[in-house]
C-alpha cells in the first residue's frame, strides 16, 4: 500500500510537470503558425508593392533616375526575400523582370572585382534550389555561386551570363539555352542537360552530369 500511494505520488508530480510543458509547446506552435501567415501578408504586401512601384517607374519621363531607383528597389526586395527564403517569390519576380526592365540584370559577367559597386542587380550565391524556374530569357545577369540544385528548368534562355561557381546538380532541364553562360567550376552532377543548348558556353573545371572534370579549354561541351 505505502509504495502504490509513493507511485501515485509520482504520477501526480509528472503530471503536474507536464502540463505547463504541454501548453508551453502547444503557444509555441501556435506561435509559429500565427508568425507565418503574418509573414504570408508581409510578403504580398512588400511583392505587390515592388510590382506597383515598378510600373509607375517604368512610366516615369525621367529615365536615367528611374533605373536608379529601380534597381535600388529591387535589390531591396530580392535581398528581404533571400532573408526570408521565399524562393517562389525571387523567381516570379526575376520572369518580371525579363519581360520588364531585363537591363537592369546587366553587368560585365566576367568582372571579378569584389569591391566594386556594379551598377545592376547582383544575383550572385543566390538559393534557388528546388524551384520551377520557366519562360523566361534573361542575359548578361551575373549569378555567381548559385544554387540550383534539384531545380527544374523549362523555357529557359540566358545569354552571356555568368554562373561560375554554380550548382546545378540534379536538376532537370528543357528547352533551356546557355548560349555564351560562364560555367566555370559548375556543377552539374547527377543533372539531365540533353535539352541544353550550350552553344559557346564556358564549361572550364566543370564537374559533369556523370563525374568527369572537365577539361580546360572545354567550350560548349565537356572535353
Amino acid at each position: 500500500m505505502k509504495l502504490a500511494r509513493v507511485w501515485r505520488g509520482l504520477l501526480k508530480t509528472v503530471q503536474v510537470l507536464l502540463i505547463p510543458l504541454a501548453l508551453f509547446a502547444a503557444g509555441v506552435w501556435i506561435e509559429r503558425g500565427v508568425t507565418k501567415r503574418q509573414e504570408d501578408i508581409a510578403v504580398t504586401q512588400l511583392v505587390n508593392s515592388y510590382y506597383d512601384g515598378t510600373a509607375q517607374l517604368m512610366a516615369s519621363n525621367n529615365l536615367p533616375s528611374s533605373d536608379s531607383v529601380l534597381i535600388a528597389r529591387t535589390r531591396t526586395t530580392i535581398n528581404r526575400l533571400r532573408e526570408l527564403e521565399r524562393k517562389a517569390e525571387i523567381v516570379a519576380i526575376l520572369r518580371y523582370i525579363s519581360e520588364a526592365e531585363p537591363h537592369i540584370l546587366h553587368g560585365d559577367v566576367f568582372e571579378q572585382d569584389p569591391q566594386s559597386e556594379p551598377y545592376f542587380v547582383d544575383l550572385s550565391n543566390i538559393d534557388l534550389s528546388n524551384t520551377r524556374i520557366s519562360i523566361m530569357e534573361i542575359e548578361y545577369a551575373r549569378l555567381w555561386g548559385a544554387n540550383f540544385t534539384h531545380a527544374t528548368f523549362s523555357n529557359f534562355t540566358c545569354s552571356e551570363c555568368g554562373l561560375a561557381g554554380a550548382s546545378f546538380r540534379n536538376a532537370e532541364f528543357s528547352s533551356t539555352v546557355l548560349d555564351g553562360f560562364d560555367l566555370t567550376n559548375a556543377d552539374f552532377r547527377g543533372a539531365n542537360v540533353k535539352h541544353v543548348y550550350f552553344g559557346d558556353a564556358i564549361l572550364d573545371r566543370a564537374k559533369w552530369t556523370d563525374g568527369r572534370l572537365c577539361k580546360e579549354s572545354s567550350i560548349g561541351e565537356c572535353n
